[in-house]
C-alpha cells in the first residue's frame, strides 16, 4: 500500500470531516423526488440556480369506472405543480429517464405550465428523455413540448399530413382548423357533411366550455386554452385545458342551477333549506331564497361538475349552454367504448359508453379527487 504524504493526509482528513459533517446535517431527512434540487451557478451573490426535476414513472390522471382514483394521480399533480417554481431560474433539467407512461392530459398541462411563463423569465430547459419507453419521448416531441423547452416557436400544422402539436388558442379560435385536421387525418378528406357538422358542433362546444366557465370576467383575447387532438389506433382523442377559475366557481351562477341541484340531490337540497330555516328565514318562493341558499353552500366540487354536464333538467332548456355539453355527450354515446372526462378543481365527471358499467341512463358519475387540479381539463375519445 502506497504511503500518503503529509499533504495528501491533510486533504484526505479534510474531505472525510466534510462528509461526516454533511451526514450529520442530513440526519433524519428523506429524499423528495418533487423537491427542486439546485446547485449554485457561482455567479456572485445574485446567482440563479440550476434546478433538477424528476418525473414519476407513470404520468397519468385518469380515473377508473369503479370510482377509484389511480394511485399515481397525486404524484402526477405534484409533479405538474412543481413547474410553478421554475420561473426566474437560470437553468432547469426535467428528467423523464424513469418514465414509462405519459398521457395526453399530462403533456398538455406540462406544456401550459411552461407556456404561461413570460419568455424573459423562462429558464433554459434541458430534457432528459425516457430510458424506459420510446413512446414517452415521441409524445414529448410530437406535442411540441420539446421544442417549447428549447425556446422554439411551436406552430401547429392542421394539414393532416402529420400529427398535430399542441394548439394554443384564445376565445373561439381554430374551430374550423381543428375540424379540417380531423377531416384530413382521420377521414382522408372523405368526411360526409353530416359527420362534419357533428364534429364541428362538438369541437365548438368543447371550446365554449372554456369561454363560459374558465374566464367569466375576461375579454375573449385573454381566455387562453391549450388543445391536443390525436388519432391513435382508430380512436380520436381531443383534450382541452385551461387555467381558469374552474367549473365549481361558475356553475352556481346559472339560472337553472338550484332547480337542477334540487332534482339531482334532493336530500342535500332539503338540508340546505333546513339550515336556512334554522336561522329564522321562512320557506317561500325559490327565487326569494336563492341569495340565502347560496350562502350555505353545502355542495361539493364533484356535484357541481356533474351538474354542469347535466345542465338544465327543469325541462325548459331555453339556452344552448344550459344543455350540459349535449353535442359532446351525444358523440361519446354514439360510439362503442366512447369516454368523456371533465376535471375541474377537486371534482371529475366521467361518462363511458360501456355495457359493462351500470349507468343505464348514461348520465355519468362524479368523483372526488384527492388533490385539486388547477383549472379545467376536458377530454373525449371516440372510435372513428
Amino acid at each position: 500500500m502506497k504511503r500518503l504524504s503529509s499533504f495528501e493526509k491533510k486533504h484526505r482528513d479534510k474531505f472525510s470531516k466534510r462528509n461526516w459533517e454533511n451526514s450529520l446535517s442530513r440526519s433524519g431527512k428523506t429524499y423528495n423526488r418533487f423537491k427542486i434540487y439546485s446547485s449554485s451557478a457561482k455567479r456572485g451573490k445574485n446567482a440563479q440556480f440550476t434546478s433538477h426535476i424528476f418525473a414519476p414513472e407513470k404520468l397519468c390522471i385518469y380515473v377508473s369506472n369503479a370510482k377509484k382514483i389511480y394511485s399515481n394521480y397525486t404524484e402526477t399533480t405534484n409533479f405538474i405543480n412543481s413547474f410553478g417554481s421554475i420561473r426566474g431560474k437560470s437553468k432547469v433539467i426535467i428528467d423523464f429517464s424513469k418514465t414509462y407512461q405519459l398521457t395526453a392530459p399530462v403533456v398538455l398541462m406540462l406544456y401550459a405550465a411552461i407556456d404561461v411563463i413570460p419568455r424573459n423569465e423562462r429558464p433554459k430547459i434541458q430534457l432528459i428523455f425516457s430510458k424506459e419507453q420510446p413512446r414517452v419521448n415521441m409524445t414529448l416531441k410530437v406535442s411540441g413540448f420539446h421544442d417549447l423547452c428549447l425556446g422554439k416557436k411551436v406552430k401547429p400544422d392542421f394539414s393532416g399530413n402529420k400529427a398535430l402539436s399542441v394548439v394554443n388558442g384564445t376565445g373561439g379560435q381554430y374551430r374550423d382548423e381543428i375540424v379540417d385536421f380531423i377531416q384530413a387525418r382521420a377521414y382522408k378528406n372523405n368526411m360526409d357533411p353530416g359527420t362534419e357538422w357533428i364534429y364541428g358542433d362538438a369541437v365548438q362546444e368543447t371550446i365554449n366550455n372554456v369561454r363560459l366557465h374558465a374566464y367569466p370576467d375576461k375579454n375573449e383575447v385573454d381566455k387562453k386554452w391549450w388543445l391536443l387532438c390525436e388519432i391513435i389506433d382508430s380512436q380520436l382523442f381531443l383534450t382541452i385545458y385551461d387555467q381558469g377559475i374552474g367549473i365549481p366557481k361558475t356553475v352556481t351562477d346559472r339560472d337553472w342551477f338550484l332547480q337542477s341541484f334540487e332534482t339531482e340531490y334532493p336530500e342535500t337540497y332539503q338540508e340546505i333549506l333546513d339550515d336556512v330555516t334554522k336561522v329564522g328565514l321562512e320557506k317561500g318562493i325559490l327565487s326569494s331564497l336563492k341569495s340565502k341558499i347560496m350562502l350555505v353552500k353545502k355542495w361539493t366540487d364533484p356535484q357541481l361538475v356533474y351538474l354542469s354536464m347535466i345542465g338544465d333538467v327543469s325541462g325548459t332548456k331555453k339556452k344552448k349552454h344550459g344543455q350540459g355539453s349535449k353535442s359532446i355527450k351525444a358523440l361519446v354515446k354514439s360510439t362503442d367504448k366512447g369516454k368523456l372526462w371533465v376535471y375541474s378543481n377537486t371534482g371529475v365527471y366521467l361518462l363511458e359508453n360501456d355495457k359493462s358499467i351500470e349507468d343505464t341512463e348514461m348520465k355519468g358519475i362524479a368523483v372526488q379527487l384527492p388533490k385539486s387540479l388547477n383549472g379545467t381539463l376536458v377530454q373525449w375519445n371516440i372510435n372513428i
